[in-house]
């Protein structure tokens, strides 16, 4: 499982080197794509990811494809009955034609189908990390989000994506719509995330926000009780 990099806590080096600028760019192959638009939702296929939210705002949302990349391991059976129940929501809404499911992405196929992204879709009802709005923007893709968690403070409403208060169908699909219709607006938006990604969330600024919340306390710290003790 991956583990972002954010403003109070540091990622293993692999994920972070992924997410500051290694393999998550924008520049770089993109997936094949079949739709007018195309909207990417990513990670493990369960519940609280709400993807079924996305799946319904599809329906509000024209001439576009939803993609799910998944990140369950082959075998995954709860994943597997979850990617199920998707599909089965999206024939009954009428909107499978434009559901994609890939169900388990590997790592270098990830970045791909993020560059082949109009809009990035952050929905669940708890995250933790917030890797994937990070990653989105990293490959200059603008995020539509659900205010959970580290995503607020992430994606800057109407500067690098759009904050959403709830998973509502109708307010994702608004969101999302207002992103599709203008190709400018991607663009600005998708810009300003990927230097905001690079800014704030590169090793250099990792390695500086450790030092300034965690050794520079403790050091002052140390100081003073050998000051006290001699």
């Amino acid at each position: 499982m991956r583990t972002a990099v954010a403003r109070t806590f540091c990622a293993p080096a692999d994920s972070a080197n992924r997410t500051c600028g290694k393999a998550f760019t924008p520049n770089g192959p993109q997936a094949a794509r079949s739709g007018e638009h195309r909207v990417v939702g990513v990670g493990k296929i369960l519940l609280d990811n709400g993807f079924d939210a996305l799946v319904r705002a599809l329906r509000l949302i024209p001439a576009a494809e939803f993609v799910i990349i998944g990140e369950a391991e082959r075998g995954d059976q709860q994943s597997d009955r979850e990617a199920r129940r998707l599909r089965g929501l999206a024939e009954r809404l009428g909107v499978a034609d434009r559901l994609r499911v890939h169900a388990h992405a590997t790592d270098a196929e990830i970045p791909e189908l993020l560059r082949s992204a109009d809009v990035v879709a952050c929905t669940p009802t708890y995250e933790p990390s917030g890797v994937v709005a990070l990653e989105a923007m990293a490959c200059g893709v603008p995020v539509v989000a659900c205010a959970v968690g580290p995503l607020p403070d992430i994606v800057v409403h109407e500067v690098t994506g759009f904050l959403v208060d709830r998973q509502d169908p109708r307010d994702l699909a608004a969101s999302v719509n207002h992103l599709l219709r203008d190709s400018f607006l991607r663009r600005r938006l998708g810009a300003a995330g990927r230097d905001g990604a690079a800014a704030r969330y590169s090793w250099d600024r990792v390695a500086a926000d450790t030092a300034r919340r965690l050794y520079e306390p403790s050091m002052s710290a140390w100081a003073c009780e050998r000051t006290a003790a001699s």
